[in-house]
C-alpha cells in the first residue's frame, strides 16, 4: 500500500556531508541518498573540470514532523554561513514502513 511521505531535498557544501548527515540521524531521519552536485545559482558556475566535488544533494523521505525539525534546525545552523538550499515535496512511497 503507498503511504504520503515527505521527500527532503538538501544541496549543501561537501565539506558538510559528515555533519548534516549526523544530524538527520539526530533528528529522526532513518535513512538518506547522497549525490555530487553542480550547477549555478548564486554562487559562481563551478568548472566542469575541477577534481574535487564542492556540493552534494542529500535525499531524504521521511515523516513530515521529521522533515519539519530539519528544515528548523538546519535554517538555524547552517542558512548564515554556509551555501545550503533545502526543498520538499509530498511523494508516494511503496513499502513505507521502511522509512
Amino acid at each position: 500500500m503507498n503511504k504520503e511521505k515527505t521527500l527532503l531535498t538538501i544541496i549543501t557544501e561537501a565539506v558538510l556531508e559528515d555533519d548534516v548527515i549526523k544530524h538527520l540521524k539526530d533528528l529522526g531521519a532513518h535513512g538518506y541518498t547522497v549525490f555530487d552536485a553542480r550547477g549555478k545559482g548564486g554562487q559562481e558556475l563551478l568548472a566542469g573540470d575541477r577534481v574535487e566535488v564542492p556540493n552534494i544533494q542529500i535525499q531524504v523521505i521521511c515523516n513530515a514532523d521529521v522533515a519539519d525539525a530539519v528544515q528548523s534546525a538546519f535554517q538555524d545552523k547552517y542558512f548564515e554561513n554556509y551555501a545550503m538550499v533545502i526543498y520538499r515535496s509530498v511523494v508516494e512511497v511503496i513499502r513505507s514502513d521502511k522509512f
